[in-house]
């Protein structure tokens, strides 16, 4: 936890990449130091594909770095057959090195092999938990970048990172080994393509995040495959507003409103209305998040906060007879109106419901229910909504349904909790937690520069840590520090920004050597 201040360094210069002998006798491939004569990769033993009696056929290119792996899987059987790992052996770094772990902003760990014969990391999932189907390895003398180069979205499959060492030899001769398991099958007649790409470089302690420089490969296939960022980042701070807390469910007020004189099932929607675009502007904000605006379970806490987000709204007559008037509010000051969406693909068909379904988007009916919660949010204005544990189905399904409700709701911008990796963020902003958050989200940064991604300022938790309640310098000094890791600060509760110009930096600057990044799209005026 860091009260104030940015973890990380602007990068100096753009540091050179050498020129490194990549050769593939044998189908194994070999890549020599030229400067020094020492081999950095020696893939002589196993085979660089493992675990599949499929025989695809490999294409070597050699880079001025590192080489490509183009791997042709075809399926000639009749049953579907697993596609297995593709690994390479024999890369020569030493015994202590640093293994990135790319879940969310990424986060360099030291692994030491000296500690077991057989020395196992990794074994993370993309798109479950990786930003992106990437490995970075490196000691004091060598950095190593290896990228599995596939469209998550058109095979849907995930792959698992795998980097080990095997023992049962002296020190000196033990290496590590790397790759991806390919965790699907292929079907009878069907062809697919991979490629794995492995790029090296000296490391240079004079430009911290050179190494993003190991993953071009990666960056130029993603954008090649999915396009650019289908929104305009927007780089202001959010005010989060809640209607309704769990915690104040009781059988005089069942859903659990916050303010009893704003209570929209006594006296409509007007209190809220009239008092959130003065709150926003009190506390220097633009936009607005607004959570449980239909209000919370009494009964099934553990159903909190209810997928049914905003239809009953329209099926409640207390609720929908000043309809008309929340629908107003985009117009009464905010310049971006927004509403979560709770548990967003855990379907609930009835108000206080003790179980729920995961999401199928090929499922009609869950569709309906889904697009009618999408549909009220549309109504009232919304440019905004936030998607409520965007993770219960594999990310590469939960693509393809993202991109249906864009198509539903063109004009609003859409949010996913928590941590999304690159497919998701790409179709809009993530949402992080700012106790978890040290430094800017440098893959992020390297795929799509000027990137939109949430963090909420979690002063609760923060508070709990430090063992005592945050003092106002403290909690502003949290919000910049945010802001300045390059995240859109959420804030809750009465704490106003610092300064009503205060905008998420553009982190991409300060993270990525300067030739590596293009210039992202001009913010809204």
């Amino acid at each position: 936890m860091i009260l104030g201040g940015a973890p990380f360094a602007a990068p100096a210069r753009a540091a050179p990449v050498g020129v490194f002998d990549s050769t593939f006798p044998g189908g194994k491939a070999k890549v020599v130091d030229p400067t020094t004569g020492g081999v950095v990769v020696r893939n002589e033993v196993r085979p660089v594909v493992r675990e599949t009696i499929l025989a695809p056929s490999m294409s070597f290119t050699p880079a001025r770095n590192g080489f490509d792996i183009t791997l042709t899987y075809r399926n000639a059987t009749s049953l579907p057959q697993p596609l297995g790992q593709i690994i390479i052996d024999g890369i020569m770094l030493g015994p202590v090195i640093d293994h990135w772990d790319f879940r969310g902003q990424g986060t360099p760990l030291v692994h030491d092999r000296r500690r077991a014969q057989v020395y196992v990391t990794g074994g993370l999932p993309y798109p479950q938990e990786l930003y992106s189907p990437v490995i970075l390895l490196s000691d004091e003398r060598y950095t190593v970048g290896i990228s599995l180069l596939y469209s998550a979205a058109e095979y849907l499959h995930p792959v698992t990172t795998h980097t080990f060492s095997v023992g049962g030899r002296p020190e000196s001769d033990r290496s590590w080994s790397s790759g991806f398991h390919l965790r699907g099958d292929l079907p009878p007649g069907q062809t697919r393509q991979y490629t794995l790409a492995l790029r090296l470089m000296a490391t240079d302690p004079s430009e911290p995040n050179g190494w993003v420089r190991t993953l071009t490969p990666y960056r130029d296939f993603f954008r090649q495959a999915y396009g650019t960022m289908r929104y305009t980042p927007d780089r202001r701070p959010v005010l989060a507003v809640h209607m309704s807390s769990p915690q104040l469910c009781k059988p005089s007020n069942p859903r659990g409103w916050v303010e009893d004189t704003r209570r929209p099932d006594l006296y409509g929607w007007d209190g809220w209305v009239n008092w959130i675009p003065r709150e926003m502007t009190r506390l220097g904000f633009d936009r607005v998040m607004i959570w449980a605006a239909s209000g919370n379970y009494l009964h099934n806490q553990d159903e909190n906060f209810p997928f049914l987000a905003l239809s009953p709204i329209k099926t409640e007559p207390a609720l929908f007879s000043t309809f008309g008037r929340l629908q107003t509010l985009p117009q009464r000051g905010p310049s971006e109106v927004g509403y979560w969406w709770g548990r967003s693909q855990e379907v609930m068909r009835v108000w206080d419901s003790p179980t729920s379904e995961i999401l199928d988007p090929n499922n009609p009916d869950h569709v309906t229910r889904a697009m009618r919660e999408l549909g009220v949010a549309v109504e009232l204005g919304a440019q905004a909504v936030g998607l409520d544990a965007f993770s219960k189905i594999p990310y590469y399904d939960a693509y393809h349904w993202l991109e249906r409700m864009r198509a539903r709701a063109p004009g609003v911008k859409f949010i996913s909790e928590l941590d999304a990796p690159d497919l998701i963020h790409l179709l809009g902003p993530t949402y992080l937690y700012g106790h978890q958050t040290d430094r800017p989200h440098l893959l992020a940064d390297l795929l799509m520069p000027g990137h939109e991604t949430w963090t909420q300022a979690t002063f609760p938790a923060m508070a709990e840590m430090l063992g005592r309640e945050l003092t106002l310098s403290e909690r502003q000094a949290e919000i910049r520090r945010i802001a300045a890791l390059g995240y859109i600060p959420v804030i809750m509760g009465d704490n106003g920004v610092p300064d009503r110009t205060l905008r998420a930096a553009e982190s991409f600057r300060q993270t990525i050597p300067p030739d590596l990044f293009d210039a992202p799209p001009p913010p809204p005026p």
